[in-house]
């Protein structure tokens, strides 16, 4: 699939990612597929107005995906989950990704909590995501949720569905450094200092890898709120900085 955003650098810098995964040899086809899949994205969004006037038709393509903050959308519908990400809601058409403009939703006459409401149930109607647990050391558990779909990041916005609230009283931690990937530690006890510190690097890396990078940072997820837990990290050490609140819970554990 393409990103189909007129005057963005996010395809050039999803395929420069792509590319650094791959072998050399096969650099000269992925570039090929990227601009050929491109084209045909183009030729897509060129007709989306008639969706604009058919909420009925459009309805089944809406989903919602996550990018970083730095996304152009100031014409697209769209909301800040926590710093530093944005949810856009897109059309998932067969050869690409669209943002919905402004002025189809308001077309529509639906409030933009039931569009979102709408396109996170098309997201979720695919299937749950797989759970990979990894004990990384002493019983701290971090968990990846891992798929090739475009919107995996998006199941963040319904952790809950991975993340019962009786096992884990007091949200997560989570990561969600490109499309493909979710990482998370439930918070029970004090292995959350042990998973945090862990989690922090992860994120980072992968962030730069991509394809696809939402965000390098790592976040304080309760209640469907994502809190950012400010972290830096350098060749010698990562520096860990949480808010009150989180710098408070973690005393309190045990």
């Amino acid at each position: 699939e393409a990103v189909v955003t007129l005057g963005s650098k996010e395809g050039l810098v999803n395929l420069a990612q792509v590319c650094n995964l791959a072998p050399r040899n096969d650099w000269p086809g992925l570039v090929s597929a990227h601009f050929t899949t491109l084209l045909r994205g183009e030729s897509e969004s060129a007709s989306l107005d008639t969706l604009a006037a058919d909420f009925d038709k459009a309805r089944p393509l809406l989903k919602v995906r996550l990018y970083p903050g730095s996304y152009p959308v100031d014409a697209a519908v769209h909301y800040l989950p926590g710093s530093g990400i944005v949810a856009v809601l897109v059309y998932d058409l067969p050869n690409s990704v669209a943002s919905v403009p402004v002025k189809h939703a308001r077309g529509w006459g639906r409030p933009d909590d039931e569009l979102f409401r709408l396109a996170l149930e098309n997201v979720r109607a695919g299937g749950p995501l797989e759970s990979h647990p990894t004990d990384i050391a002493d019983g701290v558990v971090v968990h990846a949720l891992l798929g090739q779909s475009f919107f995996t990041a998006t199941h963040s916005l319904f952790l809950d569905d991975y993340v019962r609230a009786a096992d884990a009283p007091h949200g997560a931690i989570v990561g969600i450094p490109h499309r493909h990937a979710i990482l998370f530690h439930p918070i029970v006890d004090r292995r959350a200092v042990r998973a945090a510190q862990s989690l922090i690097p992860a994120p980072f890396g992968m962030f730069q890898e991509g394809p696809g990078s939402v965000s390098h940072e790592v976040y304080w997820w309760r209640e469907g709120r994502f809190t950012l837990l400010p972290a830096r990290v350098t060749a010698r050490a990562v520096e860990f900085a949480p808010p009150p609140d989180f710098a408070a819970l973690l005393d309190r554990l045990k």
